[in-house]
C-alpha cells in the first residue's frame, strides 16, 4: 500500500496532510490502532444520523514513521470504494465525512492544504 503526503478524497475539494505536529500517542488517543508493521489504523462506521440506516466506512492508515498516510470511503465491509461526493443524496453522508475530518484537523492529526 502506498502512503501519500496528501491525500484528498475521491469528488472532494478539500486535501489533507498530516499535522507537522502529529505524535504516536495523538494517534492513540484518537482511537487509531496500532498494526504488527507499526503503521496505524483507523476505521469509523459514518451515519448521517442516529437512525439513518445509510452507513459508510470511513478508512485511514498512517506510515509509522508518520510521513505519509491514506484516507478512504467505503461500503461497510471494506470491500467497495464510495465517492460521496458524486450526487447530492449523499450529501448527509458528505457532511458527516467532513466533520469528521474537521474533527482530526482540529486534534491536530491532519491539516488542510490549498
Amino acid at each position: 500500500m502506498a502512503f501519500a503526503k496528501k491525500v484528498q478524497l475521491k469528488g472532494a475539494t478539500k486535501a489533507f496532510k498530516l499535522a507537522d505536529t502529529v505524535k504516536k500517542y495523538t494517534l492513540r488517543d484518537y482511537g487509531f490502532q496500532e498494526g504488527k508493521q507499526g503503521n496505524f489504523e483507523f476505521e469509523r462506521v459514518v451515519k448521517p444520523t442516529f437512525n439513518d440506516s445509510r452507513e459508510v466506512l470511513f478508512k485511514m492508515k498512517v506510515s509509522s514513521d508518520l510521513e505519509g498516510f491514506t484516507m478512504n470511503v467505503t461500503n461497510l465491509n471494506g470491500m467497495q470504494a464510495i465517492n460521496v461526493y458524486k450526487n447530492d443524496t449523499l450529501q448527509p453522508l458528505r457532511e458527516a465525512i467532513e466533520h469528521l475530518q474537521a474533527d482530526l484537523v482540529e486534534r491536530g492529526v491532519l491539516e488542510e492544504i490549498a
